[in-house]
């Protein structure tokens, strides 16, 4: 149903008033618009495509510049908002593609409409696109009831692709912005010459633009090489600012239990430790926000301090690390000294108890709670902990300890907070292996680059080994 609009002023203004529609019905369909002269049609000399409604009814146009001295500029023009069309909840394609889309639950989301149209006859028959404006909420709710995308149902996929320039980046960034409104995994496909699905189609044929759908990235790792792109990883200092840049899209990742896996992907990614890449994304998980003028509160409304996940008490090391907080606001003397300052936040495994940890230190640890009273060490802690964490520290300052006293001195046993201190680490060694083992198999052997990550395998082997006699 593609057409073609003549280039006369007003064709198909005459042609609708003699079928019996008044003026004031074609400017509010979108058709007409008034000037000087009377009516006139909004689109002229250009290719013209239906936009139509999830039902099939057709609710507006969309229409592409095709000659030079076109007097509007616009590549693309679409229907103006009308009662029975607003871009915001309107897909291109959506009324052919719904059936695959609920079949195979998988959408593709791409930019324009003869990339919708490329994929379709590439055999991806789940493209849809937006028609003039960015992919957002509305368009979000209507593909999620097609998908049934649901918590606890296997996940279904939602593809983005996107022109490899910098506005296609642009616009993959906002698509990540609402990535966690789906329960449905989310991917991004950019060719690699940064072709549109279109362009893929009339060089490469059909098997170009299966290829690049199949072959889509996970959004998230997108997002964080597309941050990582300016930086040369290679000096020191571009990898601290990497880090500082890529922490709060990690910290952004509101399952708990998922964050401590990006956080080692991306470190992976990054040739870094990941203990220090947890340091920045504690910070940035702790920091007060700073709103954008996208992002900015409405006037006279605080902006909200950003949450840190709960810990997953289902976890036994998060559960020992716990305990340790506790014993290290109730009973700071009995860890050792050297444990304290030596064991780094970004070993804990949840990022809230990252940043009691980092206030206990920041503090002054053992040595400063000595010369204080209980209640004096507590708000000193509490001076130094993010306002959202505030409320655990006046938990774990009070509540009871799942061990026996000694009598005789009235705190846990020697052995009791040693093992907590020692599962803990081991169990942050044995993350730290795992992660240096995966970024040597991606090395060449035998460079210098995998000799060094090598020794680095060794030392933290030898360091695991040391716990475990400590433990035995």
């Amino acid at each position: 149903m593609v057409g073609y609009a003549a280039r006369g002023g007003s064709v198909l203004s005459d042609h609708l008033r003699r079928k019996g529609f008044t003026d004031e019905e074609l400017v509010l369909g979108g058709l007409s618009a008034r000037g000087s002269r009377g009516l006139y049609d909004r689109f002229r000399g250009r290719v013209v495509w239906p936009i139509r409604s999830i039902a099939g009814d057709t609710v507006g146009f969309g229409a592409r510049r095709l000659y030079d001295d076109d007097r509007v500029a616009a590549k693309y023009l679409n229907t103006s908002e009308t009662p029975i069309y607003r871009k915001t909840s309107v897909l291109y394609g959506l009324d052919m593609a719904k059936k695959a889309i609920a079949t195979e639950r998988r959408a593709v989301v791409v930019e324009g409409y003869t990339d919708v149209m490329a994929a379709h006859l590439s055999g991806v028959g789940t493209a849809v696109a937006t028609c003039g404006t960015a992919f957002g909420g509305d368009h979000i709710s209507m593909l999620r009831r097609i998908l049934r995308d649901e918590a606890g149902r296997a996940p279904a996929r939602v593809i983005f692709t996107f022109d490899g320039d910098a506005a296609g980046q642009k616009a993959a960034m906002k698509a990540f912005e609402h990535d966690e409104r789906w329960a449905a995994q989310s991917f991004v496909a950019v060719a690699d010459e940064g072709q549109d699905p279109n362009d893929l189609w009339l060089r490469g044929g059909p098997e170009a633009v299966r290829a690049l759908v199949e072959e889509a990235t996970p959004m998230f790792e997108f997002a964080v090489r597309t941050t990582l792109a300016p930086y040369d990883l290679a000096l020191a200092a571009e990898r601290v600012q990497a880090m500082r840049a890529v922490a709060p899209i990690l910290a952004g990742v509101k399952d708990p239990t998922l964050r401590p896996e990006y956080v080692r992907d991306v470190a992976g990614w990054m040739g870094v430790d990941p203990s220090a890449l947890t340091v920045e994304v504690t910070r940035a998980a702790a920091a007060p926000a700073r709103p954008g003028p996208a992002r900015a509160a409405p006037p006279h409304t605080p902006a909200a301090e950003p949450v840190v996940p709960v810990a997953d008490l289902s976890d036994p090391v998060q559960v020992a690390e716990r305990h340790l907080l506790q014993v290290a606001l109730q009973y700071p003397l009995a860890i050792v000294a050297e444990d304290m300052d030596e064991l780094p936040a970004a070993q804990l495994r949840a990022p809230v108890h990252q940043a009691v940890w980092q206030a206990l230190q920041q503090a002054g640890g053992v040595h400063a709670a000595a010369s204080t009273s209980a209640a004096g060490w507590t708000r000193a802690v509490l001076s130094r902990t993010p306002p959202t964490v505030q409320g655990l520290v006046r938990e774990l300052a009070v509540a009871p300890l799942p061990t026996r006293l000694d009598p005789g001195t009235g705190t846990p046993s020697e052995a009791y907070v040693d093992s907590l201190v020692l599962r803990v680490r081991l169990a942050a060694s044995e993350q730290r292996i795992s992660q240096t083992i995966s970024r040597l198999q991606r090395l060449t052997p035998g460079v210098p680059e995998a000799r060094r990550v090598d020794e680095e395998l060794m030392a933290l082997q030898r360091e695991h080994a040391a716990l475990k006699d400590r433990m035995s």
